[in-house]
Protein backbone atom coordinates (compact mmCIF):
# COMPACT_ATOMS: atom_id res chain seq x y z
CA UNK A 1 0.00 0.00 0.00
CA UNK A 2 2.48 2.20 1.15
CA UNK A 3 4.85 1.64 -2.34
CA UNK A 4 1.67 2.49 -4.41
CA UNK A 5 0.38 5.50 -2.18
CA UNK A 6 4.41 7.07 -3.21
CA UNK A 7 4.63 5.75 -6.73
CA UNK A 8 1.15 7.47 -7.41
CA UNK A 9 2.47 10.78 -5.65
CA UNK A 10 6.24 10.35 -7.32
CA UNK A 11 4.46 10.19 -10.51
CA UNK A 12 1.60 13.20 -10.02
CA UNK A 13 4.40 15.56 -8.79
CA UNK A 14 6.86 14.11 -11.43
CA UNK A 15 9.46 12.92 -9.19
CA UNK A 16 12.13 10.72 -9.69
CA UNK A 17 11.12 7.17 -9.33
CA UNK A 18 14.76 5.97 -7.89
CA UNK A 19 14.08 6.24 -4.43
CA UNK A 20 9.72 6.62 -3.84
CA UNK A 21 9.91 6.69 -0.77
CA UNK A 22 12.00 9.69 -0.71
CA UNK A 23 8.50 11.96 -2.06
CA UNK A 24 7.50 11.16 1.92
CA UNK A 25 10.44 13.68 2.11
CA UNK A 26 10.07 15.84 -0.42
CA UNK A 27 8.77 19.61 0.86
CA UNK A 28 5.88 20.11 -2.32
CA UNK A 29 4.81 16.66 -1.36
CA UNK A 30 4.40 16.85 2.25
CA UNK A 31 2.88 20.49 2.34
CA UNK A 32 -0.03 19.21 0.16
CA UNK A 33 -0.48 15.56 1.83
CA UNK A 34 0.82 14.65 5.14
CA UNK A 35 1.31 10.98 5.56
CA UNK A 36 2.51 9.41 8.01
CA UNK A 37 2.99 5.32 8.30
CA UNK A 38 3.36 3.62 10.94
CA UNK A 39 3.88 -0.24 11.46
CA UNK A 40 2.62 -2.89 13.39
CA UNK A 41 5.87 -3.94 15.34
CA UNK A 42 6.62 -7.31 16.56
CA UNK A 43 9.14 -7.18 18.56
CA UNK A 44 7.16 -5.19 21.39
CA UNK A 45 4.62 -6.90 24.17
CA UNK A 46 1.10 -7.23 23.17
CA UNK A 47 0.21 -4.82 25.80
CA UNK A 48 2.87 -2.20 24.32
CA UNK A 49 1.54 -2.13 20.63
CA UNK A 50 2.83 1.34 19.20
CA UNK A 51 2.75 5.08 21.09
CA UNK A 52 -0.21 6.21 18.53
CA UNK A 53 -2.55 6.05 21.37
CA UNK A 54 -0.51 8.22 23.93
CA UNK A 55 -0.99 11.32 20.72
CA UNK A 56 -4.36 11.64 21.38
CA UNK A 57 -3.91 15.03 20.56
CA UNK A 58 -3.54 13.58 16.77
CA UNK A 59 -6.10 11.42 16.36
CA UNK A 60 -9.07 14.24 15.62
CA UNK A 61 -7.06 15.53 12.95
CA UNK A 62 -5.70 12.11 11.10
CA UNK A 63 -7.57 10.37 8.25
CA UNK A 64 -6.57 7.00 9.08
CA UNK A 65 -6.42 3.71 6.60
CA UNK A 66 -5.47 0.33 8.05
CA UNK A 67 -4.40 -2.23 6.05
CA UNK A 68 -5.41 -5.67 7.84
CA UNK A 69 -4.64 -9.37 6.75
CA UNK A 70 -5.94 -12.49 7.39
CA UNK A 71 -4.65 -13.65 11.11
CA UNK A 72 -3.65 -16.59 10.11
CA UNK A 73 -1.58 -15.11 7.01
CA UNK A 74 -0.02 -12.12 9.75
CA UNK A 75 1.10 -14.85 12.17
CA UNK A 76 2.88 -16.62 9.48
CA UNK A 77 4.34 -14.15 7.81
CA UNK A 78 5.79 -12.87 11.49
CA UNK A 79 7.04 -16.07 12.08
CA UNK A 80 8.80 -16.44 9.37
CA UNK A 81 9.89 -12.83 9.95
CA UNK A 82 11.35 -13.39 13.16
CA UNK A 83 13.01 -16.90 12.58
CA UNK A 84 14.53 -16.70 9.38
CA UNK A 85 15.04 -13.10 8.36
CA UNK A 86 15.44 -11.04 11.38
CA UNK A 87 17.03 -14.72 13.30
CA UNK A 88 14.94 -12.73 16.44
CA UNK A 89 13.13 -15.74 17.30
CA UNK A 90 14.26 -19.41 17.80
CA UNK A 91 10.63 -21.33 18.58
CA UNK A 92 8.63 -23.10 17.31
CA UNK A 93 5.52 -21.97 15.52
CA UNK A 94 3.47 -22.56 18.59
CA UNK A 95 5.80 -21.23 20.50
CA UNK A 96 5.71 -17.88 18.59
CA UNK A 97 1.54 -17.95 18.68
CA UNK A 98 1.86 -17.85 22.61
CA UNK A 99 4.92 -15.14 23.01
CA UNK A 100 3.18 -11.94 24.36
CA UNK A 101 5.62 -9.90 22.18
CA UNK A 102 5.08 -11.57 18.71
CA UNK A 103 1.76 -13.61 18.73
CA UNK A 104 -1.39 -14.05 18.35
CA UNK A 105 -2.26 -11.79 21.99
CA UNK A 106 -0.14 -9.08 20.25
CA UNK A 107 -1.85 -8.70 16.71
CA UNK A 108 -5.60 -9.07 18.86
CA UNK A 109 -4.35 -6.07 20.80
CA UNK A 110 -3.07 -4.11 18.29
CA UNK A 111 -6.50 -4.42 16.24
CA UNK A 112 -8.69 -3.70 19.70
CA UNK A 113 -6.34 -0.16 19.48
CA UNK A 114 -7.91 0.40 16.36
CA UNK A 115 -11.27 -0.28 17.37
CA UNK A 116 -10.76 1.85 20.36
CA UNK A 117 -9.51 4.89 18.56
CA UNK A 118 -11.61 4.71 15.29
CA UNK A 119 -14.68 6.89 16.27
CA UNK A 120 -11.89 9.58 17.30
CA UNK A 121 -10.45 9.90 13.88
CA UNK A 122 -12.01 12.48 11.22
CA UNK A 123 -12.10 9.45 8.81
CA UNK A 124 -10.66 5.99 9.02
CA UNK A 125 -10.80 3.44 6.23
CA UNK A 126 -10.05 -0.28 6.65
CA UNK A 127 -8.75 -2.01 3.66
CA UNK A 128 -7.78 -5.83 4.01
CA UNK A 129 -5.04 -7.05 1.80
CA UNK A 130 -6.88 -9.61 0.06
CA UNK A 131 -8.96 -6.30 -1.10
CA UNK A 132 -6.29 -5.09 -2.10
CA UNK A 133 -5.35 -8.42 -4.07
CA UNK A 134 -8.23 -8.67 -5.69
CA UNK A 135 -9.18 -5.29 -6.47
CA UNK A 136 -5.78 -3.20 -6.45
CA UNK A 137 -6.52 -0.47 -8.96
CA UNK A 138 -10.17 0.05 -6.80
CA UNK A 139 -8.97 -0.69 -3.69
CA UNK A 140 -5.77 2.01 -4.13
CA UNK A 141 -8.60 4.52 -5.34
CA UNK A 142 -10.00 4.37 -2.26
CA UNK A 143 -7.20 4.43 -0.01
CA UNK A 144 -5.97 7.57 -2.34
CA UNK A 145 -9.67 9.61 -1.96
CA UNK A 146 -9.41 8.74 2.11
CA UNK A 147 -6.24 10.73 2.06
CA UNK A 148 -7.62 13.26 0.54
CA UNK A 149 -5.85 12.85 -2.74
CA UNK A 150 -8.49 13.28 -5.59
CA UNK A 151 -6.54 11.27 -8.76
CA UNK A 152 -6.81 13.64 -11.96
CA UNK A 153 -5.51 10.65 -14.30
CA UNK A 154 -6.95 7.58 -14.43
CA UNK A 155 -3.80 6.69 -16.70
CA UNK A 156 -1.72 7.72 -13.60
CA UNK A 157 -3.65 5.13 -11.63
CA UNK A 158 -3.35 2.37 -13.95
CA UNK A 159 -0.07 2.83 -14.63
CA UNK A 160 0.85 3.21 -10.66
CA UNK A 161 -0.96 -0.35 -10.17
CA UNK A 162 0.80 -1.63 -13.12
CA UNK A 163 4.13 -0.56 -11.57
CA UNK A 164 3.25 -2.03 -7.92
CA UNK A 165 4.15 -5.29 -8.47
CA UNK A 166 7.24 -7.23 -6.01
CA UNK A 167 9.03 -7.52 -9.08
CA UNK A 168 9.07 -3.67 -9.87
CA UNK A 169 9.42 -2.98 -6.45
CA UNK A 170 12.31 -5.26 -6.11
CA UNK A 171 14.10 -3.33 -8.87
CA UNK A 172 14.13 0.05 -7.32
Amino acid sequence: MRFMVDLYLVKQYGRSVHNVFEVERDPMVRRAHRITYKHFIVGLPYYDVGNFAERRTLIPRTHAVLLTRNLYSTLASAYCHVRYRSHEFEGTPSEFLRDPRRGALKIIAFYNLWLSLRDECRSTTVVSYERLKADTRGTLLGILEAFGITPVDGGLLTSTVQESTLEQMKAL
